[in-house]
């Protein structure tokens, strides 16, 4: 090109300075099709280091193809401020503090003192003078050395995805970054825990500028893949797809909802008239069935069309010549994920017995007491151990995978369970027998678990069958055998092998998850494990009829000790026949046969899980009001039963003094037990009749107490009963209101425990009052209703029995039950039976409005 040049002309020939530098290092040719200005970086760009381009480097180093680059603001002649740039690309290594250049578009004056451009590629010599600054020989001011270095792919962070009530919060499942000072960097893991099923998010944060985007072209180069290692990765399975651009994505990995992704590279700088990128974005789909360890790889080129170092831990060198050392261009393959099945937790034993100590990462210490259950719903429910005629417990290391399968033996026996139909309710029976063999670990005994008997606070039966699992299996034992490798990844060989299987998570709630979880530490690092009583059993009937419709007690009417997760459940069980001298086991949780039958019946294992381990509707199980050290109320619901196409709650019998009906003279206690953990809303006492204004009750912080989750105590004081009976001298009926609410869930407790929920007795949710969850908004549990008995005195001897100012002895429960011709706590429906009584202080009774009247609800 011949003649001068204006500096718009300079640009649109690409020859200015840094267009010059830009074409000999690489960059694309991104041209403008409406003027022809050709896109590049200008010094600006290239010397600030937030633009990724290039790294500081000595005077000594320098050598061919690096830069020498100003960008600085002087005082001109006119006393102005003015920003001088110029970059030149060395030719050469520094010599006698000299080394040669070429560069274009320099700047000068000329006679008339107009700034113009040299129209050619010069030749220059740049110095390094006493004073430690480099000039351009003609007198140019500072410049600094700088070197476009190949690119690498600085860190790796893989997120789960999670969106908390709109605004997403991922969670890191990996996060690698290579530091280092000097020569030398390291892959430093921050994270590096397992990946499951679904897509993942992945942010590849590379060293150097790697894409860029103009309003009228673009320019990148990158693939990537995820896929088994020791494979070779399919184009159309493995390949990382680009993030898409939205609101929620844009918000969380660029920082600003407003702040797009392009074809997946975010963090965007605006270079020129168009934006460059140092990071991608991408989608990792993991597929259902896919275990195991699995390589990252990325093969990619920066803007300078360099490949990606592809061994970091030596920062790359230039030679005399200007080519490179300690760069391996290529394909990063420096990062490695574990996929373990949806679920899935890395198996620890407690400890490993002498003379190592440590725990085993392979195998359970496993405390056999050999004993067999009875027939009945658990200890204390009419089931009890039975030393089988040799009681001397038995204590053995057995390797985890045939740990589960010995316990799923244990619950089927030699059962015909070995059509494959059958597979998932295996893998179910597997999973809680692993989620409960984490549980029990957690307990801190002297062996990881104790099975087929009871022991301490373990007053469940685990059952156990130890067979051999080797060589050629068919019918029942292979199923299970099947079962269980399906749901365990084992990661490495030998003493390096850990084993991720698959595990049962509680979340069916939303809040407090941390009271089903638990960290522990395995190979000196934080794992989760669920921490949940996942029991299990065989059968609930033995004989093959009537085997539809059949309810699971829950953990509180069974264990007396009440679970979250351990509610009735509503099912029907198989039709195969159990093996001759299979014992059942303690009934709560799951039964084998209810699995089979689901899984029979094309249920997943996931599901299958969840209609026996779920969520139910909080309620007010039981209510007692003490006064002057004796109980004065007392109701108690029990075990619920299908009858006659209506599910009902039975009420505990009580002994009959504890209903004498509460007096207005002293302070009276109430203690309210709930099925769960709850935050109390209100407590109200209320006239049955409608009268007056409802009185609050004062109550306490909800505590643990008597195998209940939730116990809450109020206290009614004299003040209480005087606002609720206002001028009346005579007994009245009053409610017991409570409104409390589950923490896990938030919903309200169920304004009527007689009814039973029946989308919760089949693992779901959705209850209404059509279904028999009552929750309205101002609405309480209104079914405990008690005497209220107006008095000036009474002989504490008789413990209330003699009341001043009442005509007659009210009327205990037995009492009712006596003259009513049927017992109260029966399974019986008798709602909607109005009976005349002359006296209202009755066991389970509902009050009509008149107070003459009265429903029994059971």
């Amino acid at each position: 090109m011949a003649g001068e040049i204006s500096e718009y002309n300079a640009m649109r020939a690409g020859i200015d300075c840094s267009g010059f530098v830009a074409s000999v290092v690489g960059l694309p040719i991104l041209r403008n099709p409406e003027d022809y200005t050709m896109w590049h970086p200008g010094v600006v760009h290239f010397i600030n280091q937030q633009y990724n381009f290039t790294d500081s480097i000595d005077w000594d180093a320098i050598k061919p193809g690096d830069i020498l680059i100003k960008n600085e603001e002087v005082i001109n002649e006119l006393g102005e401020s003015e920003w001088r740039r110029h970059v030149a690309l060395a030719v050469g290594t520094p010599n006698n503090n000299r080394v040669s250049v070429i560069e274009a578009g320099i700047r000068f004056r000329d006679a008339g003192g107009a700034l113009r451009y040299r129209t050619k590629v010069d030749e220059s010599v740049y110095e390094r003078r006493a004073d430690e600054r480099i000039y351009r020989c003609d007198g140019g001011t500072q410049y600094e050395p700088r070197r476009f270095s190949p690119p690498y792919i600085k860190k790796v962070t893989i997120y789960k995805p999670n969106i908390e009530e709109g605004v997403p919060n991922h969670i890191i499942k990996y996060e690698a970054e290579w530091l280092g000072t000097g020569n030398e960097r390291q892959l430093h893991i921050t994270k590096q825990d397992t990946l499951e099923p679904g897509n993942n998010y992945i942010v590849l944060e590379f060293s150097k500028a790697m894409a860029a985007n103009t309003t009228q072209a673009h320019w990148y180069n990158l693939e990537a893949y995820f896929y088994p290692k020791g494979e070779a990765p399919v184009a159309n399975r493995h390949r990382i797809s680009a993030l898409e651009e939205g609101r929620i994505n844009n918000l969380f990995f660029n920082g600003n909802a407003n702040t797009g992704i392009y074809n997946g590279w975010g963090n965007p700088l605006r270079v020129d008239n168009g934006t460059i990128y140092n990071k991608w974005f991408g989608v990792i789909e993991i597929r259902e069935g896919e275990k195991g360890k699995f390589q990252l790889a990325v093969d990619a080129l920066s803007l300078t069309n360099d490949s990606l170092d592809s061994d970091p831990a030596f920062k790359a060198a230039r030679t005399p010549a200007g080519g490179w050392s300690n760069y391996e261009a290529g394909v990063d393959t420096n990062h490695e994920a574990i996929i373990i099945p949806a679920g899935a937790a890395l198996f620890s034993s407690r400890f490993r017995p002498a003379p190592t100590a440590t725990p085993y990462l392979d195998s359970v210490i496993v405390k056999d007491l050999q004993q067999v259950p009875k027939d009945g719903n658990g200890a204390g429910g009419g089931e009890e151990p039975v030393p089988t005629p040799t009681p001397v417990p038995e204590i053995k290391t057995v390797h985890i995978k045939d740990y589960l399968k010995n316990v799923l033996y244990g619950l089927v026996g030699g059962a015909n369970f070995g059509d494959a139909k059958y597979k998932e309710g295996f893998k179910a029976l597997g999973i809680a027998a692993y989620t409960l063999l984490l549980y029990e670990i957690q307990q801190g005994r002297s062996v990881d678990i104790v099975v087929n008997g009871y022991e301490g606070e373990q007053n469940y039966f685990i059952p156990y069958k130890e067979e051999t699992w080797s060589g050629s299996l068919s019918g029942v034992k292979r199923n299970i055998s099947e079962a269980v490798d399906e749901i365990t990844v084992q990661v490495g060989e030998g003493e390096e092998a850990r084993y991720y299987i698959q595990a049962f998570w509680f979340d069916a709630v939303k809040n407090h998850r941390g009271d089903f979880e638990r960290e522990v530490t395995i190979d000196g690092r934080q794992v989760k494990w669920p921490y949940l009583k996942t029991l299990m059993f065989s059968y609930a009937k033995e004989s093959n009829n009537n085997r539809s419709n059949l309810i699971i007690q829950s953990a509180l009417n069974v264990l007396k000790q009440a679970e979250t997760y351990l509610r009735e459940t509503l099912y029907d069980e198989s039709d195969v026949t159990p093996p001759v001298g299979l014992k059942s086991g303690t009934k709560c949780g799951m039964s084998a046969w209810g699995a089979m039958n689901l899984s029979g019946n094309n249920f997943k294992a996931d599901m299958i899980l969840r209609r026996f381990y779920h969520w139910a509707p909080v309620i007010l199980n039981k209510l007692e009001i003490t006064q002057g050290g004796g109980k004065k109320y007392s109701l108690e619901r029990g075990e619920v039963k299908f009858k006659d196409g209506k599910i009902m709650r039975k009420i505990v019998p009580r002994l009959e003094g504890d209903n004498k009906g509460v007096s207005s003279k002293s302070t009276a206690t109430a203690k309210m037990y709930f099925t769960d953990k709850v935050a109390m809303n209100s407590v109200m006492l209320k006239r049955a009749d409608g009268k007056g204004i409802p009185v609050p009750v004062s109550v306490g912080t909800p505590v643990s107490e008597s195998g209940y989750l939730s116990v809450v105590t109020g206290t009614i004081t004299t003040g209480h009963f005087n606002n609720l009976m206002g001028s009346d001298t005579k007994t009245i009926q009053s409610i017991f209101a409570v409104d409390a609410r589950d923490i896990y869930s938030n919903n309200k407790n169920d304004q009527n425990p007689v009814s039973v929920p029946e989308k919760a007795l089949e693992g779901s949710k959705g209850d209404n009052e059509a279904t028999g969850y009552e929750y309205s908004l101002l609405g309480s549990d209104e079914t405990n209703v008690f005497s209220l008995i107006y008095e000036t005195s009474a002989d504490e001897e008789k413990q209330g029995e003699d009341y001043v100012n009442v005509a007659e002895k009210p009327v205990t429960g037995g009492d009712v039950s006596d003259s009513i011709g049927f017992d109260l706590n029966v399974d019986f429906n008798i709602k909607g039976v109005d009976i005349t009584i002359p006296r209202m202080d009755l066991s389970g009774a509902k009050w009509g409005f008149d107070g003459s009247k009265f429903a029994i609800v059971l």
